[in-house]
């Protein structure tokens, strides 16, 4: 016979719709005695690690380490736990372990975690989130309690306002609309949720590290550090570099744009744990990394730490809940810029297929796959807390934000859609949120302007109806155009008069982008005809270069393609010019979903671009080329009649 109480062994019945008065301690811990006497000096009160004992405080993976040892039983042959997050809840407690009484930091202070820690603004709206959760759903004996950490540099720069406005609300006993008590470890413990752990072999707990300015020796603090994005000349040079040569100039190298560089080349080539030897204590590279990654975080150079923690293939544990959240709402998540069914999360999955999916559909831009996180992790929680921003939004495109936060940076700075990039990765986290969210509340809006800016402003703008007329391409024995591209680019098999071609047009448009429009190592200026000659050498090597850094063959083609079908534009018509850069990847976009819209009508493209990249690649090039001049007339906005609408 089955009873209520087998049902519910827990009794949980007798606790619904019961609302606990929760007030959630909050103990303020400086991370050393420098840190306690300035926020002694802002008129706050904290202990260090050392003086709360005898109770001890470590990091949440600690507490995730001790978690798997629980029921783990070698002789039985049982694994214990599998390796989790300590999420809020868990680690807002006083555990008594083998008679030692421990508190722990929430994970997300965690040095070894995601960078979202490392800028204050995100940091305190982490923790206010975290109070309001355990407002809300807090169900145990006693009251939780959250010790909040006060590094050395969260006081330094500009931000620590957000730190220290935290801090006011903390000491004023409301922070947030939520009760809070702050106080000392020794007086918060004795009205404390506890729970005990004991009798575990093998134990012991690593006391907290905390990142610090003072960095290690083979990362000297006063080092002059230079910045600056590199030419495409010092690109290449990096890229002739033999590893040794590479290990010396990463020790020695003051510009971290180039010593990012040198790193990621090595790592790829000979892996994180190739030694450095002209370095102090002869680290290795993922040491080295680590050591630069962590002074980067500390100073805030946001482009740099994002560069690295992608060397590193570093990731927020949040991630599999952020999908979770985004699933449960009826929505899709994807990833990447290519239009995969595999790219689409629409079940939940774990963190590590998660980061898999994005490291395979994300491009080779800079930092991207850590940006396509950050983009994740920011939609997810304005999903939980402003659910009708995602009204009629039912899949989420991670890098249709990305383009949008670039067009709009690129609106209000006056740059190209490269620079505004290698900006907006210059951004603190919290700022990228801002705007993302801003996007959002006026998204028709910007979509509106990102697709605006991609217009070509022209000076002699001919009737474009008449550049369909000859089309001498055709090759009647091919079966399958998307063999015959992917054979040709990987060919790619060009007649010098190819190369000319390129050089006189460039010199009726601004700038030529071949491959990732995001890179600015990918644009040929018009600048470059007066170095240059038209059959000059270097100048198709340098086109060869771009093309050749496009790694899909058949896609390589395609841009081989449409160049030619613009070099019939502009040699048809000699006054012809453009006063913007031409962006081969826009254009391409342009002519698959015109050529998609003629076929299949307007108004589905955008859930179907999978489906109408795959049928573009098969058109002959003949229909490519019209395509290609089509979207090419789209774009075109003649000058003179820019200035009558304005």
């Amino acid at each position: 016979v089955l009873r209520p109480g087998d049902i519910d062994p827990l009794h949980r019945n007798e606790r619904v719709g019961h609302r606990r008065q929760t007030q959630i301690l909050v103990a303020i811990i400086a991370q050393n005695d420098a840190v306690k006497r300035r926020l002694l000096d802002l008129g706050f009160t904290g202990e260090t690690p050392d003086e709360i004992a005898p109770v001890k405080i470590r990091h949440a993976s600690e507490l995730s380490r001790l978690h798997t040892l629980l029921g783990k039983n070698e002789k039985l042959g049982l694994s214990g736990k599998p390796l989790l997050v300590a999420r809020t809840i868990t680690t807002s407690k006083l555990y008594l372990i083998d008679g030692e009484e421990t508190v722990f930091f929430p994970y997300y202070f965690d040095p070894k975690g995601f960078y979202f820690s490392y800028d204050n603004t995100m940091l305190a709206e982490h923790f206010r989130t975290s109070l309001q959760f355990l407002s809300s759903s807090w169900d145990y004996p006693g009251q939780p309690i959250v010790p909040f950490l006060v590094r050395e540099d969260m006081l330094q720069g500009k931000d620590q306002e957000a730190i220290v406005t935290l801090l006011h609300e903390l000491q004023s006993g409301v922070c947030g609309g939520l009760r809070v008590k702050t106080g000392r470890i020794g007086q918060l413990r004795n009205t404390a949720a506890t729970e005990r752990i004991e009798k575990i072999d093998g134990l012991h707990l690593q006391p907290p590290e905390f990142r610090t300015l003072r960095a290690a020796s083979y990362c000297p603090v006063n080092e002059e550090v230079k910045s600056g994005y590199l030419t495409h000349d010092e690109i290449a040079q990096i890229e002739q570099m033999d590893n040794e040569t590479l290990k010396a100039r990463i020790v020695s190298e003051r510009n971290r744009f180039a010593q990012s560089d040198m790193i990621a080349l090595l790592w790829k080539r000979e892996g994180g744990e190739t030694v450095l030897p002209d370095a102090p204590e002869q680290p290795t590279l993922a040491a080295f990394c680590e050591a630069l990654y962590a002074r980067c975080t500390l100073e805030h150079d946001w482009a740099i730490v994002r560069r690295l923690a992608q060397i590193t293939g570093k990731y927020d544990d949040r991630l599999e809940d952020v999908l979770l959240d985004i699933i449960t709402r009826q929505k899709r998540l994807a990833v990447g810029r290519a239009y995969f069914d595999k790219a689409i999360f629409s079940k939940p999955h774990d963190n590590a297929a998660i980061v898999r999916t994005i490291q395979e559909f994300c491009g080779e831009n800079a930092a991207e796959e850590v940006l396509t996180q950050e983009i994740i992790l920011h939609l997810g929680y304005l999903m939980r807390h402003e659910p009708k921003l995602f009204t009629n939004i039912l899949t989420l495109r991670t890098w249709y934000f990305v383009q949008l936060l670039v067009g709009t940076i690129a609106r209000e700075s006056g740059l190209s859609i490269a620079e505004a990039y290698e900006k907006l990765l210059t951004f603190a986290p919290h700022e990228i949120y801002r705007r993302l969210r801003k996007i959002l509340r006026s998204f028709s809006l910007e979509t509106r302007e990102l697709l605006s800016q991609e217009n070509l402003h022209a000076t002699g703008t001919p009737d474009l109806q008449l550049l369909h007329e000859e089309h001498s391409i055709d090759f009647s024995d091919v079966g399958d155009w998307g063999e015959w591209r992917e054979q040709m680019g990987m060919i790619s098999r060009l007649s010098p008069r190819f190369y000319k071609d390129v050089w006189y047009m460039l010199q009726q448009c601004n700038g030529l982008v071949i491959g990732e429009k995001y890179n600015v190592r990918s644009r040929i200026g018009s600048e470059l005809t007066l170095e240059s000659t038209a059959g000059e050498q270097n100048f198709a090597l340098r086109i060869d270069a771009l093309l050749q850094g496009i790694s899909a063959p058949d896609y390589r083609q395609l841009n081989i393609e449409a160049i030619e079908a613009l070099v019939k534009v502009f040699k048809k018509n000699p006054a012809f010019r453009i006063e913007d850069d031409l962006i081969l990847d826009v254009l391409i976009g342009h002519a698959v979903r015109i050529s998609w819209e003629k076929e299949h009508g307007e108004g589905n493209y955008n859930e179907q671009r999978g489906a109408a990249w795959k049928a573009f690649y098969k058109r002959s090039p003949k229909e490519a080329e019209i395509a290609f001049i089509e979207a090419f007339a789209s774009l075109l906005i003649p000058r003179r009649q820019e200035e009558e609408a304005t």
